[in-house]
């Protein structure tokens, strides 16, 4: 219900029926059902229906269509009413609706339906009734990806929770995976943190495979801000606890992120290894959703290969996501597939790679995620600068910015940096940029990535040569490449590139010793 200040002065004189009637619809709510407030109030409908009209004619009330419907003239009016209902009044009256809900509806609430029944069993302090309710409210919000309400069901199931008299451990660590796994998707990661922590301290040892889900939570959530050991121990924690209870798809799922923490590093071979071991454990019948995000992670690591030689196997991969995900609308990951398609295609191809970022931007929006809609911009910004677009790079940097820099992890720092480097070298600020270069070495060093050293390294190397300082150049190139090698991936042509024009003195070097 809408929160407004109450009005309590232009309440016409009320019988006590009708004040009776009208308090039962103030708690309704703005607009409420001719049946329901009948079997909340226990009134012969005869005579509500009298009373009704009367109200209507006073200008209380209003009819709405379809037959049935009524509503507050006025919000204020609706409110003072039920402000000036006392606690325990207004207990026995939700209680009352709560019941005659659950009479109407014999079966079950309707979906429409699910979040009245919260809220009056809630109000009523039904406990039982509530949890349940709200629960399925919250789950029902999320899939709709309406995350604020979703969050504000799981709070009140929460709180029935707690009032029962005997706790329940096991539940209310579900309760709060579930939960935290909402406030992740509102970027509120620190809280969704606190409540993973306390979920497992109230599941009981015993319930090891929830304990798990909770360690990859926590995992997840913590990347990029925690000790960058962190996440590792936690997964392989999690490892532990699935493979004791023979989980296959708990076992994949944790063998891909530990993939993903070795792509992350620069260690690749390790990162194709954990992913073929996690699309190797599940059955794409049975778990086809795990089955086409293990296939993405799958692809990122191919798509990493040395000189692009795994491109081909990679886009088969995600393509393979694709249409599983696309068949279950399952648009965070849709979006992430789509995301990670582009940055492999768009090193070769940056037109195509940002046609994919577009739609990881829609399946982004679809499902209310900020986060990858700021990274899909974030991605492009080195396309559009291939294609020499600096405004729609500058444009799309600052949205990627403002999406972002509220996360306030050191992964979306380094790529704020690195993309301020990016921009300030097309624009010939060539100390600006080495700066910001520097500070993405800087955070990629805090994060323990080596991926993302050689990238910055190798940045500052561009840096370096357009600024006419080659011997520092080659010494960034040579540092990058003591990090990583010949496995280069999706960086393998500005790595060429720098390699191809600091060559030539090289050689003209060795001829001279």
């Amino acid at each position: 219900m809408v929160d407004v200040p109450p009005d309590r002065s232009s309440l016409p004189s009320l019988s006590p029926e009708e004040r009776r009637t009208v308090l039962y619809a103030s708690a309704l709510g703005t607009e409420f059902d001719f049946r329901v407030l009948r079997e909340a109030t226990g009134k012969p409908e005869e005579d509500l229906a009298e009373e009704l009209e009367r109200l209507v004619h006073q200008g209380v009330l209003r009819e709405r269509p379809p037959p049935g419907r009524y509503r507050f003239a006025r919000e204020r009016v609706r409110a003072g009413l039920y402000a000036d209902l006392t606690e325990s009044r207004a207990r026995v009256i939700h209680t009352n609706i709560a019941r005659a809900l659950e009479r109407l509806y014999p079966r079950g609430p309707p979906p429409e339906l699910l979040g009245e029944f919260g809220r009056h069993a809630f109000l009523a302090k039904l406990h039982e009734a509530s949890l349940r309710y709200n629960r399925e409210a919250g789950r029902q919000a999320r899939r709709l990806f309406a995350l604020e309400d979703a969050a504000h069901h799981y709070e009140r199931a929460r709180r029935d929770l707690q009032a029962l008299p005997v706790p329940r451990g096991e539940e209310e660590g579900q309760l709060l995976l579930e939960m935290g796994e909402v406030y992740v998707a509102l970027g509120e990661e620190i809280r969704a943190d606190r409540l993973f922590v306390e979920a497992l301290e109230r599941t009981p040892v015993s319930a090891r495979t929830l304990r798990a889900y909770l360690l990859l939570a926590r995992a997840e959530v913590t990347r990029g801000a925690g000790p960058p050991e962190r996440f590792p121990e936690l997964c392989r924690e999690a490892l532990s606890l699935f493979e004791a209870e023979g989980d296959r798809p708990g076992l994949a799922r944790a063998h891909r992120l530990l993939g993903q923490h070795a792509s992350a590093r620069g260690d690749h071979q390790t990162a194709l290894a954990e992913g073929e071991r996690a699309v190797g454990l599940l059955d794409p019948a049975k778990d086809r959703r795990e089955y086409a995000r293990a296939s993405v992670d799958l692809g990122n690591a191919l798509a990493l290969r040395p000189s692009g030689v795994g491109t081909r196997e990679a886009i088969v991969c995600f393509r393979r996501a694709l249409g599983i995900l696309e068949e279950l609308q399952d648009f965070p990951e849709l979006a992430r597939a789509c995301n990670n398609i582009g940055v492999t295609l768009g090193g070769q191809d940056p037109a195509l790679g940002l046609s994919y970022l577009a739609l990881a931007r829609e399946y982004a929006d679809r499902s209310k995620d900020r986060r990858m809609r700021g990274w899909a911009l974030f991605n492009g910004v080195e396309f559009q600068l291939k294609l020499s677009r600096l405004p729609e790079a500058l444009r799309d940097n600052e949205e990627a910015r403002v999406l972002l820099e509220p996360y306030g992890d050191r992964l979306v720092q380094r790529q704020l940096d690195l993309n301020r480097g990016m921009l300030a070298l097309r624009q010939g600020h060539f100390p600006d940029a080495e700066r910001a270069f520097r500070d993405a070495l800087r955070q990629a060093e805090q994060l323990g990535d080596p991926y993302g050293r050689s990238e910055a390294h190798l940045r500052i190397a561009q840096c370096l040569i357009l600024s006419g300082r080659p011997g520092e150049a080659r010494h960034e190139l040579a540092q990058a490449e003591q990090i990583q090698g010949e496995r280069w991936g999706n960086l393998g042509p500005a790595y060429h590139a720098v390699r191809s024009i600091l060559s030539p003195a090289d050689r003209a070097g060795t001829g001279r010793s």
